[in-house]
């Protein structure tokens, strides 16, 4: 699947499509790239997982609980557009989520367990599409997206959270 073009998807999230490396298909990426973090993540400590780097930050429990519900939300809006959904759908604040969920009462397995399943999850869906749905375009938060344009969205979000975590939360 090709790299999107810049007019295939809202401005801000250029900063994470820009990160993906053109090596491969994207979907190929997509699966070691869990594997890849869930090993980095897999040699946090306890306090490490719980740790914040500043008054007011997310944990790295919450950041990784935040790439999880940003998959979620994503993978959905790349479905609603594959399906030819013509409706504007809604946008989503990351803040809002993270107050009204409790990621850091949870165990780090677990949180990562969601994580590797709804991964593969999403590669079934993004692997299943057809060409004529990966050309397809919704309009979220008032701009238009194509589907294809999405799980490079997800890889480069990962990718961005995962070097936050490296340079502040395992060093």
């Amino acid at each position: 699947m090709p790299r999107p073009d810049a007019s295939e998807y809202a401005d801000y999230f250029g900063q994470y499509i820009s990160i993906v490396p053109d090596t491969g298909d994207i979907c190929d990426r997509l699966a070691t790239q869990i594997e890849e973090s869930a090993g980095t993540l897999d040699s946090l400590t306890d306090a490490q997982w719980d740790h914040r780097y500043a008054e007011g930050r997310w944990s790295a429990k919450e950041v990784v609980g935040h790439v999880v519900d940003t998959e979620r939300i994503m993978a959905t809006r790349g479905l609603v557009a594959a399906r030819g959904e013509t409706q504007e759908y809604p946008g989503f604040d990351q803040d809002v989520f993270m107050a009204h969920t409790d990621f850091g009462a949870r165990t780090a397995g677990s949180v990562l367990e969601e994580w590797r399943t709804l991964r593969a999850s999403n590669l079934a869906l993004f692997r299943s599409f057809s060409d004529t749905e990966l050309d397809r375009a919704g309009l979220f938060e008032g701009k238009r997206m194509t589907v294809r344009s999405f799980p490079w969205l997800l890889a480069g979000h990962e990718l961005h959270h995962m070097r936050v975590l490296r340079e502040r939360y395992l060093t």
